[in-house]
């Protein structure tokens, strides 16, 4: 990377931005989906302890049904973090929302450690919900603000390896610890280091020039491109782009017509159905009860951490191909490999259910489809869907697109997870994962037919697509800059 950018500097007579800074910042940003995903993973190793009556972690306990809210509410809490997180970003910026973020973090993680009753944890689990979706929607937005393009995609997808590194942690350490109370003051400590980290970057160039602010424009735009990088070019370029997009113009419901702005919502809106609908929270946070009825020979524990892992290698391998393989072909080969997945692991708990000595020689099935399903889910929709969104709406739509694109999420995710249970209940536990494989088979085809690559475009050059042209500046910039 050092000689390819020192020979790209030789040969345009100027330095290469730096990729340092902008990983530090990219680090202290997707801490907070680190957060997230210590509030994903911590109901698996959390529920059993807390279903369980003859364990002595505390005195407070809880049902089956209880636990499916206790699993599920977070989506009730992301819900109201979607339009509050639009409203911040907006009126804090990218800087402020992260330090606003980091209190319902804290407090609700306080709530469920010292719960004493049924209220208190789903009081927790609502608190941090909001803060849940204020990252999904924050993290990746700020990212593709401050960070050049050739290494846009790489950096998102760091977002989307933190979400699983938080659930290795939080798998991790329920594991280690046994004692959920305990496991949720471990997982506090992220959210802290996210606090910290926040006032060691800079706000959003694009945040700034809109506000006016230009010399502190200058300066967040030199911290992030290197204190060798002649950031003057690029400062007029982003001004220009902000100036033809309008960015201080509210939106306008009559402006939704507009191609430009209508078709990115049509693309970028569904691909927050689908990812949800693929299952992967009905399955994440449930993971330690599907194990326990598949009879493996793994302790659930175990099997759940090595199912961490794998989602975490996932997403590591998904940052250092996105920018090469694109993200329309992630999304097709994580659509198809999930569709299959789910389709072997449906026919699994059918066998169980009709054909008990079949499914007894079928014990590794589970466990190599839930394993093919997470690594899928990790390289494709896990982070590609949300830098998307980003990518294809202009600036003056994107805190806007970004909110309404959270409430779809979690929305679907709180209805995945709440009715996970009953589906099973109502139709066998085989249905819940043949219905997933159904959603994932139509979001294959979804992602053929509509999704555009966005791969190694500017900002600017997405817009041009969509039928917007005078989006483009006048003043050409090489794309490796932007």
């Amino acid at each position: 990377m050092d000689q390819l950018g020192a020979s790209t500097s030789a040969i345009l007579g100027r330095d290469a931005p730096s990729l340092l800074p902008q990983l530090f910042a990219t680090l202290v940003a997707s801490m907070g989906t680190f957060s997230m995903g210590t509030v994903i993973g911590y109901s698996a190793p959390a529920s059993p302890q807390l279903v369980d009556n003859s364990t002595h972690v505390s005195n407070l306990h809880i049902t089956l049904e209880e636990n499916t809210w206790f699993s599920s509410i977070i989506g009730i809490g992301a819900l109201a973090g979607g339009p509050l997180g639009g409203v911040l970003m907006k009126n804090l910026g990218r800087k402020g929302t992260i330090i606003a973020s980091c209190i319902p973090y804290l407090s609700g993680w306080i709530l469920i450690a010292l719960a004493q009753n049924f209220a208190m944890l789903l009081s927790g689990r609502i608190l941090t919900g909001l803060s849940v979706s204020i990252s999904s929607l924050l993290v990746t937005a700020f990212i593709t603000e401050f960070s050049s393009a050739n290494f846009r995609g790489a950096l998102c997808s760091v977002a989307q390896l933190n979400i699983t590194l938080g659930i290795l942690y939080a798998f991790t350490f329920g594991a280690a610890l046994n004692h959920w109370p305990w496991l949720a003051v471990v997982c506090m400590l992220p959210t802290g280091m996210h606090l910290i980290g926040a006032f060691f970057i800079k706000e959003s160039p694009y945040v700034l020039l809109a506000k006016g602010r230009n010399e502190e424009a200058r300066e967040s735009l030199q911290f992030y491109r290197g204190k060798n990088y002649n950031v003057e070019n690029e400062m007029k370029y982003i001004s220009e782009f902000l100036n033809t997009t309008k960015q201080n113009k509210k939106l306008q419901l009559k402006d939704l017509k507009k191609p430009y702005i209508l078709k990115p919502l049509l693309i970028s809106l569904p691909l927050m159905l689908f990812q949800q609908f693929s299952g992967i929270n009905g399955i994440t946070f449930n993971l330690i009860f599907i194990f326990k009825e598949t009879g493996s020979t793994l302790s659930d524990s175990l099997s759940s951490i090595i199912i961490g892992i794998v989602q975490f290698v996932g997403t590591g391998i998904s940052i250092f191909i996105v920018d090469k393989a694109g993200r329309r072909f992630l999304l097709l080969l994580a659509s198809g490999c999930m569709s299959l997945s789910l389709m072997g692991l449906g026919t699994f708990f059918y066998l169980k259910s009709n054909n008990s000595e079949l499914a007894a020689t079928l014990r590794w099935l589970p466990f190599l489809t839930i394993a093919i399903f997470t690594f899928s889910f990790a390289t494709g929709f896990g982070s590609t869907p949300w830098m998307i969104l980003s990518e294809l709406n202009p600036p003056n739509v994107k805190e806007w697109a970004v909110s309404t694109g959270s409430i779809i999420n979690w929305s679907s995710a709180f209805i995945v997870t709440v009715t996970f249970d009953a589906l099973q209940r109502a139709w066998g536990d085989f249905s819940a994962y043949f219905f997933f494989c159904g959603i994932n088979a139509l979001a294959f085809v979804f992602c053929f037919l509509v999704v555009p690559e966005t791969k190694g475009k500017t900002l600017e050059e997405i817009g041009a697509q969509f039928g917007k042209k005078e989006t483009k500046p006048s003043t050409k910039l090489d794309e490796t800059y932007t």
